[in-house]
């Protein structure tokens, strides 16, 4: 069975055919663990110096400015988060690395080094844009601005006969998902001291309840002129076009490297593709899908691992989402069940799992109601349908959607 391990901060996954276990690049300092992913981005503002979010970024072996529990270097920090991820997997342990072309080649030995301590094989490493890229049916030449958390990236992708290839890519500082959330928030935060008189950002418990909602608040921005924003009470409206300069800038710094940007296509995904003001790109493909099943038409030798940079194109366009082709989907790819914090399964039924997280049905497949600070897989709830693995989330509560069928 074909594994990717995506190694983008902003979410690391394991991605199988039919789930994917997702793990951002936050870790917390209890004292006596490390807790990765979510809870430890939801103490990023109340407890600041017990949360690290640079582990992946700053791959190395050099000692810690600023001790961080038993961690000596940032391969410790890597090396605890493969760990977590591999406890959550109960299937092949043979992994295809994609990984963004930030990595040096340091890094990139550094981190085979650490996954020989895990119980993983590595089969490959592939550079994590082309196989994006193998998924579109475009068959021109793309760029790909990839988001990270500290830095974005523009990769420059050219179409050979039936595959995508690497030719370049730059590194835009300053830019990453964590500072343009941060001026998000110093907007939202103005609105509600000129509306309310109430500052989020006075005490870190409320700075944390604004930093919980941004991926919402954003996607919703997104796709409406206004948004509301409740903290604690205190009620501030949100208008897209308050948040439009932010946008505006990344683009300007991309221009900056790519005069012809309104020429070319522009490969975005989540959450690039939902920011405000994102859609002035004139030609925008939207994809997130990594697909398993390309590792096996790629010529990886786990004996000599080298950064692959290019990827054959997928058979099926990743847009075809056509009623004829949604029909011809096995069942086994829908959900049936959801599974508590107990590890209980309980049927869909009328989609109804609580208060807060709702499902409706559309010709058989199952899309999360929107909500405020509900989150599909860590990211904000979207129009996809839903698949086995996906993980809703509302504040504390939690529940993963399964698939029970008899075996025939």
């Amino acid at each position: 069975m074909a594994v990717i391990l995506d190694l983008l901060d902003t979410s690391i996954r394991l991605l199988y055919e039919e789930k994917a276990i997702h793990s951002n690049g936050f870790v917390f300092n209890t004292g006596n663990e490390f807790i990765f992913g979510e809870v430890a981005e939801k103490n990023y503002r109340t407890q600041p110096r017990e949360v690290n979010n640079k582990f992946w970024w700053q791959l190395g072996t050099e000692s810690l400015q600023l001790s961080f529990g038993p961690a000596r270097h940032t391969a410790d920090l890597v090396h605890q988060h493969l760990l977590s991820l591999s406890q959550d997997a109960s299937e092949s342990n043979e992994i295809a690395l994609a990984v963004s072309g930030s990595m040096s080649k340091e890094q990139l030995s550094l981190l085979l080094g650490i996954i020989e301590q895990c119980p993983m094989t590595a089969l490959g490493i592939i550079h994590r844009s082309a196989l994006l890229a193998a998924n579109v049916s475009t068959h021109t030449s793309i760029l790909h601005l990839e988001l990270q958390l500290h830095q974005a990236m523009i990769v420059e992708l050219e179409r050979r006969d039936d595959s995508f290839s690497v030719t370049g890519s730059s590194v835009i500082p300053g830019m990453g998902w964590l500072q343009l959330k941060e001026r998000y928030a110093s907007v939202i935060a103005a609105n509600f001291i000129n509306q309310t008189r109430f500052d989020p950002r006075k005490q870190a418990h409320t700075d944390q309840l604004l930093y919980d909602q941004m991926p919402i608040l954003i996607n919703e921005l997104f796709e409406h002129d206004e948004a509301i924003c409740e903290i604690q009470g205190h009620v501030a409206r949100l208008c897209s076009t308050d948040m439009q300069h932010i946008t505006d800038e990344l683009i300007i710094r991309v221009r900056g490297i790519h005069q012809d940007l309104d020429q070319r296509a522009v490969l975005l995904e989540t959450p690039t593709s939902t920011l405000p003001g994102i859609n002035q790109i004139p030609n925008i493909i939207s994809s997130g899908i990594l697909r398993p099943s390309l590792i096996e038409t790629i010529k990886l030798d786990p004996n000599s691992p080298r950064l692959i940079k290019t990827a054959p194109c997928a058979t099926a366009p990743m847009k075809k989402t056509s009623k004829s082709i949604d029909e011809k989907l096995p069942k086994k790819n829908r959900p049936t069940h959801w599974m508590d914090e107990h590890f209980t399964a309980h049927p869909l039924g009328d989609g109804i799992i609580s208060d807060n997280i709702r499902l409706h049905c559309i010709e058989e497949d199952w899309f999360a109601s929107q909500a405020n600070q509900l989150t599909c897989n860590s990211n904000p709830v979207s129009n996809q349908a839903l698949m086995p693995g996906d993980r809703l989330q509302f504040n504390d509560e939690v529940v993963v959607l399964i698939n029970l069928r008899a075996d025939s």
